[in-house]
């Protein structure tokens, strides 16, 4: 009746707004249901009172300055690091890898794409892969290139800062659910909080009330220790943070997680048996 959608209406994204007073929203992915020839009876049933909105695709994927406030995130991917433009971008199912490397300008000349890491967010839990477009480009092996969702980060690092990261002993990395994990340049002057804000802070399902700190070097080699950001924040006091040294691994949970085997995946090599015991005995 409404004469169907125009050019510019995401049909990836339709969203249809209840009138039963909860307020609810319902998603349909009308261009996945053409493509694939779905059963119409799994088409959205529509009542008396309902609102059905078609969100509208930007002008143009690669102008994302204009456009992005009117994004919404779960349609976003953000690419950041050493391409030509980095920022937030619209993102679909039409979509993959190598799309929106394109449409972030390409890397950089710096750019070390051999190390390329992916964020991918959304999941039950925080997970990071890492890429090697080089391999790719020698290979053609699709099957290094990573499955790209929306709400994922990807980091493209420049080799320039190679030198300081190889080097394990004048880095702490940084795991779980902040918004840039990764391995940061260790600078004696920062605690935990000013390391985390380099890490682009905890996202919003991070659990902060049990960060755990991982020491690989000197006298406390193969300790954890747990810091309540939480509790910090609502009763400041210095002396409650940890102090952090060159080579330690901060991991902040996800909300989301409930079992043992998913913090093992997520420490994976960081930790020691020794170390995943100790962990295991203060939660």
């Amino acid at each position: 009746h409404a004469e169907g959608p125009t050019e510019k209406a995401d049909l990836a994204k339709i969203i249809i707004v209840g009138n039963d007073g909860l307020g609810e929203r319902q998603l349909f992915d009308l261009e996945q249901f053409m493509k694939v020839g779905g059963d119409y009876l799994t088409l959205p049933q529509l009542s008396a009172g309902d609102t059905v909105m078609f969100t509208e695709l930007p002008d143009d994927p690669t102008d994302n300055k204009s456009r992005w406030i009117k994004q919404e995130s779960e349609s976003s991917i953000y690419i950041l690091g050493a391409v030509g433009s980095p920022g937030r971008y619209a993102f679909n199912s039409r979509l993959d890898f190598l799309d929106l490397l394109s449409a972030a300008d390409g890397p950089t000349n710096d750019a070390d794409i051999k190390h390329i890491k992916v964020t991918h967010r959304n999941r039950r839990y925080a997970k990071t892969s890492t890429l090697d477009l080089d391999m790719y480009f020698e290979t053609g092996d699709e099957t290094l290139l990573p499955q790209i969702l929306p709400g994922d980060t990807i980091y493209i690092p420049a080799k320039s800062q190679q030198g300081v990261l190889n080097n394990t002993t004048n880095i702490v990395q940084v795991l779980g659910a902040v918004h840039n994990p990764g391995r940061y340049k260790y600078d004696p002057s920062l605690d935990i909080v000013g390391i985390l804000t380099m890490a682009g802070g905890p996202t919003t399902e991070a659990y902060i009330d049990r960060i755990v700190i991982v020491t690989k070097h000197g006298e406390m080699q193969h300790t954890a220790r747990t810091f309540n950001m939480k509790h910090y924040f609502i009763q400041p006091d210095y002396r409650d943070i940890p102090i952090i040294h060159a080579g330690d691994t901060i991991y902040i949970p996800n909300e989301k997680e409930s079992n043992w085997s998913q913090l093992m995946d997520i420490l994976g090599s960081a930790l020691s048996v020794v170390t995943l015991f100790i962990v295991g005995s203060s939660l």
